[in-house]
């Protein structure tokens, strides 16, 4: 492997497998070929992540689990990565689920390099902000609705300030043909 940061993984024995087996985040390794990026590893937090056992996972590739509409743009990654354009990319991505429901994800896809500088693989590091896109929309929506409410009301406080404008006036017409009735005696 290719040293990281400073770090050859050769040198620390179980360095690579005790962080690619953390828990706290998704990870997968996919072959960069375009036409046949299987999975070669997955640790548990992502085939949680996605509802499918490790085994299931292994024989899938990378664009069996991205929706439909994004995977020629994964497809795109994969190629840029493979002609050296680019070396990691960072992304709020969706994965489809094994029961068919979307997860959101911020996705850090990193290329492995063999000993001769090509690309031969991408490391996945996948953190689930599903949470974080509902509150965003709930916030939306909240926002819409309140927007709403606020031209209501808009509309209804100008259509009662006309309505009292065209009060005063019939009121200031009839004071002016008639100001007897407005006489007080005592």
């Amino acid at each position: 492997m290719q040293p990281v940061k400073g770090i050859e993984f050769e040198t620390e024995p179980g360095l690579f497998d005790a962080i690619f087996d953390q828990d706290g985040m998704g990870m997968g390794l996919h072959a960069l070929d375009p036409r046949d990026s299987r999975w070669l590893r997955v640790n548990l937090k992502f085939c949680d992540m996605l509802g499918y056992t490790r085994e299931e996972l292994l024989q899938m590739t990378s664009a069996d689990v991205c929706l439909p509409d994004e995977r020629n743009l994964s497809v795109e990654y994969n190629n840029r990565i493979l002609r050296g354009e680019l070396s990691s990319l960072s992304i709020e991505k969706r994965y489809l689920r094994k029961d068919g429901t979307e997860i959101w994800t911020d996705t850090s896809l990193s290329a492995v390099f063999a000993p001769d500088g090509k690309p031969t693989m991408v490391i996945s590091v996948v953190h689930d902000i599903s949470q974080q896109k509902m509150a965003e929309k709930a916030l939306l929506e909240a926002q819409d609705k309140l927007e709403r409410i606020v031209e209501e009301r808009t509309a209804e406080l100008r259509a009662a300030k006309e309505s009292a404008e065209e009060a005063e006036e019939l009121l200031s017409r009839v004071y002016r043909s008639s100001p007897a009735l407005f006489t007080v005696s005592s």
